[in-house]
């Protein structure tokens, strides 16, 4: 009578993965139609086309409204903004009631944090959009109108980068990064045209 064959070998376990980190990237006021990703035909955004292409770019991704304080918590909640929990303000205040993706993340076992420019963003505000976050930062904040008289990118990459060094090693990242440069009016640099064009 022939054997058996033998039984095939299970094969092991996998390792279970580490959850990915996060590095959230917003750009207040930044038209997709406006990069080089987007099909603009001037170079003006070429770090972002280099990201772009070396990850995924959506074409048909829209905000879920006009404004920054109504836009920003419906993507950090996943609601549209008439579902929220929220007053009424132009600069719109949030309770406690949302779940913000910082707190969902922060329950999942992530370390949380966000660099970000604007008093609007200020804790005294309280806007509520610090929730969940473990450290919330806000760098270059100017008052009132002097807001729109400064630069304040290189200020954000520089304690996104900060905070990137000092989140621990034995647990996932969420950082959340929000420049607004695009948003003011525009402040001239050395060395480059005071005029974007000649009309």
């Amino acid at each position: 009578e022939p054997a058996e064959p033998p039984a095939p070998e299970e094969p092991p376990e996998p390792e279970p993965r580490r959850p990915y980190n996060i590095l959230l990237i917003t750009v207040d006021t930044l038209r997709h139609d406006h990069t080089g990703d987007g099909g603009h035909p001037r170079d003006t955004t070429p770090n972002l086309d280099a990201l772009a292409a070396s990850g995924t770019s959506f074409a048909r991704a829209y905000a879920p409204s006009n404004m920054t304080p109504s836009s920003i918590p419906a993507m950090m909640t996943g609601l549209y903004p008439t579902e929220l929990f929220r007053d009424d303000s132009h600069f719109i205040k949030f309770a406690p009631e949302n779940e913000f993706v910082a707190e969902t993340l922060t329950t999942a076992g992530y370390e949380t944090r966000g660099v970000l420019t604007h008093w609007y963003f200020e804790k005294k505000k309280k806007a509520g959009l610090d929730q969940g976050f473990a450290h919330w930062t806000v760098v270059g904040t100017r008052w009132g109108k002097q807001m729109e008289d400064v630069s304040t990118s290189e200020l954000v990459t520089a304690e996104g980068i900060a905070q990137l060094n000092a989140t621990p090693k034995d647990k996932p990242w969420f950082l959340w990064l929000h420049y607004l440069d695009p948003h003011k009016w525009y402040v001239f640099h050395d060395g480059f045209d005071k005029r974007w064009g000649k009309k």
